[in-house]
This record gives C-alpha cells, sequence and structure tokens, in this order.
C-alpha cells in the first residue's frame, strides 16, 4: 500500500483540505484511496501516542504500546479492504499551534514526533506533503486563532517577527528529510482561497480526484483578521 503524508501545517487551509476528503469517502474510497485525517490519528489514546513517545520516559512509551498494534491491524483492514493508497493528514503530528506561538519558532521537536510517528507506519512515506505560510503572516495568524481559545495578551512584535530565526521552514524540512530520507517532499505556499485547497488536492491524489471532491466548504476554522487585531 502506497503512503502518502500530509502534515499541514496550522493555519494553512488544513482543516478545509481534511473536511473536503473527510465529507467524501465514497469517492476515495472507490478510487483505492484510505484517508485517515485527525478523527482517526487522534482517536482515544492515539492522540497521546506522538507527543507521549517524542518526549517521554520508558514506562510511558510501554503504556502506550498498544497504540502501535492497534495502527496495524488497521493497516491491515484497509489492505484487505482493497485499498492501494493511504493518505494520512494530520498537523499535529510537527507539533502543536500553541507551542510554536509561546516559542516564538516553528515546530522545534518536529524531528522527535516524526520519529515517533514513523514506529506507527507500516513503511515510510512515498511522498510527503507541508504547505507553508510568510512568518510574519503565519505568527498574526496563530495569535488571532489563539486569542478567541486563550489569554494571549497584545501581539509581540519583536518576538513573533523572529518566529523563523531559530527553527523555520527549512529546518522543519530537514527534520522531515533525517527521518524520512527516501521520501519525495512536495511544498506550497499558502494562499487563503478555496481553489487552492482544490489544487493541493490535485496534487497529493491527482486532479481528477479533486474535480471529484467538488466545491471546498468555506470558512472553516477562520480566525479574525489582523485589521481585527489593532
Amino acid at each position: 500500500m502506497k503512503l502518502l503524508l500530509h502534515l499541514g501545517a496550522h493555519r494553512t487551509g488544513t482543516t478545509a483540505l481534511q473536511n473536503s476528503l473527510q465529507r467524501r469517502p465514497r469517492i476515495l474510497r472507490d478510487a483505492g484511496i484510505a484517508f485517515w485525517g485527525p478523527r482517526t490519528m487522534r482517536r482515544g489514546k492515539r492522540k497521546a501516542y506522538i507527543p507521549g513517545v517524542a518526549g517521554a520516559s520508558a514506562a510511558r512509551r510501554e503504556d502506550l504500546a498498544p497504540v502501535v498494534a492497534e495502527f496495524a491491524t488497521a493497516f491491515e483492514k484497509e489492505q484487505a479492504a482493497g485499498m492501494s493508497t493511504l493518505l494520512v493528514s494530520d498537523e499535529n503530528i510537527l507539533g502543536a499551534m500553541r507551542d510554536n506561538y509561546r516559542g516564538a519558532t516553528l515546530y522545534a521537536d518536529a524531528r522527535a514526533r516524526l520519529m515517533a510517528l514513523a514506529g506507527l507506519l507500516p513503511g515510510p512515506p512515498a511522498r510527503i506533503f507541508l504547505c507553508v505560510r510568510d512568518y510574519a503572516d503565519y505568527a498574526v495568524s496563530i495569535h488571532a486563532h489563539l486569542a478567541t481559545r486563550m489569554a494571549v495578551g497584545d501581539f509581540d512584535t519583536d518576538r513573533l517577527q523572529h518566529m523563523g530565526d531559530r527553527h523555520g521552514w527549512r529546518s522543519v524540512v530537514g527534520d522531515i528529510r533525517s527521518v524520512f530520507p527516501d521520501a519525495r517532499i512536495s511544498l506550497w505556499r499558502y494562499v487563503g482561497r478555496a481553489a487552492a485547497v482544490r489544487g493541493s488536492i490535485g496534487v497529493m491524489l491527482g486532479h481528477d480526484i479533486a474535480q471529484r471532491i467538488g466545491e471546498i466548504p468555506r470558512g472553516q476554522n477562520r480566525s479574525a483578521s489582523r485589521f481585527a487585531l489593532v
């Protein structure tokens, strides 16, 4: 079974893409494509596996061992159902948006988390997809998004304008390459339009599938704009 890995990232139209695929399972499965989004990847103890293994004690890893067996069984079921391709999509694989904001960096522990993910997969992914966003734009977007969920204070320009200095997109791609050296990595820049989401689906699964998916739901997981924060 060919394995495809879509890593997001946060605030790059990932939710719209995932929901578009989630609501058209028959189209995908008729084409031999299984889709595992956040609902699948974060179910039960699965949610704790990657952060738990990435930075946990041996005892914690032993506690999460049944998750590995659970995933292995799930992979076998997909193959038995005739699925030839599996697309895994979860932006939290790389890390938490809240940690990016607090640390003013991008996915500082991505390598450890990807190594944890590798322990769940039946083999290395053939292709890995990542959408990136301008640093300043990304910082404003996560500030606006988190402001509706927690106390974040005023936008800290001095700190957040340097978000990509210590561990930016180049470093994230380096982390991906170090864990999955043989995978083909495809990058594209975020554009806030529904057509861009359909284009991303086309890159990952083929443009015929993207056309059959149809209209992309608008306004999903939308945050306030930068004008609302001043």
